[in-house]
């Protein structure tokens, strides 16, 4: 039986083998793991529920997660978290809270208990999740007695060391592995799964099939706008020939169409810049979690440069 772990990594794994992970360290550079719990919400007279992700190891440093206002918790061993606090996520922080950053430091009923909000999570926060549904994060309690090695009830994700990449990482995890094999302490392995794999997973052809879409898009408009241009050149035969009676070389008349034409694709790149900016946002509303294939609040560069490049010809 292998335990999938994509690099950066994701997989199913019990608690005492993931405290194993991350004690030896490895191929790891970083580790983090979490469950989720369900609880009851008392923010008026009617209680609502409450799923929080009870995180053990550094997951948000693994993930390079910050909080978008307020603070995360400092990593902790189960059961030995030095305050009880939650951090909420985007979505629910806003149909909760309504969007009030005066919830940060507020302390909240959970179950009867006191619990306080120290952070709310950007929208970014759903890829850690990987599709569960999370309305707040905190540390993981003290471990049940069904909490052993027979039970993977943790969705672990890994950070690579830095020398180390899907394609060449495998060895070494499975000599890793192997260590923890060998002394008896599991029959699992590991297999690499790259985290964009887990993510995008069976929705890459369908991504395929759009990019050979607005390639076969791009090419009708090219065509419509080369038989366009050629015939407004057509058009313009009587002005083309008065120029040149009046002492205009043909150089010249080729420049000011080139002039002409590489303007007019400046300008339709521009204008595709700014639908593209604006498909993102709206994308970005609708998928938060492609944030992580994304720069922050950019495009990428190679985006801007295929854009023009695409338009100059």
């Amino acid at each position: 039986m292998s335990t999938v772990v994509p690099g950066f990594g994701v997989g199913g794994v019990n608690l005492p083998g993931f405290q194993d992970w991350e004690a030896a360290g490895g191929p790891f550079e970083s580790l983090g793991a979490f469950h989720t719990t369900t609880h009851s919400l008392s923010t008026g007279d009617v209680p609502q529920r409450l799923i929080v992700g009870r995180t053990v190891g550094d997951l948000f440093g693994t993930t390079g997660l910050g909080a978008a206002f307020g603070r995360l918790y400092e990593p902790s061993p189960p059961g030995q978290a030095q305050e009880s606090v939650v951090v909420l996520t985007d979505r629910f922080w806003r149909n909760a809270f309504g969007a009030d950053r005066e919830v940060i430091g507020r302390s909240i009923s959970v179950d009867g208990e006191a619990v306080t909000v120290v952070g709310v999570l950007p929208p970014e926060e759903e890829l850690v999740r990987l599709g569960r549904q999370v309305d707040a994060w905190g540390p993981m309690a003290a471990p049940l007695s069904w909490m052993g090695r027979g039970t993977g009830f943790l969705t672990a994700i890994g950070r690579l060391q830095p020398s180390l990449g899907p394609e060449n990482a495998q060895g070494p995890v499975d000599a890793f592995a192997e260590g923890f094999i060998e002394s008896g302490v599991t029959e699992n392995g590991i297999t690499i799964e790259p985290l964009q794999d887990a993510l995008v997973g069976d929705v890459r052809p369908l991504l395929w099939a759009l990019q050979a879409a607005a390639a076969l898009l791009l090419l009708v408009v090219a065509i419509n706008a080369g038989n366009l241009l050629l015939a407004r050149s057509l058009e313009r035969t009587d002005e083309f020939a008065v120029r040149t009676a009046l002492g205009a070389g043909r150089g010249r008349i080729v420049r000011q169409i080139l002039a002409e034409t590489t303007l007019l694709a400046l300008l339709a790149g521009i204008a595709g810049l700014g639908v593209a900016a604006g498909g993102r946002v709206v994308v970005l509303g609708l998928i938060p979690s492609l944030a992580v294939f994304s720069e922050a609040g950019v495009l990428a560069p190679r985006s801007i440069a295929y854009t023009f490049g695409t338009a100059l010809l």
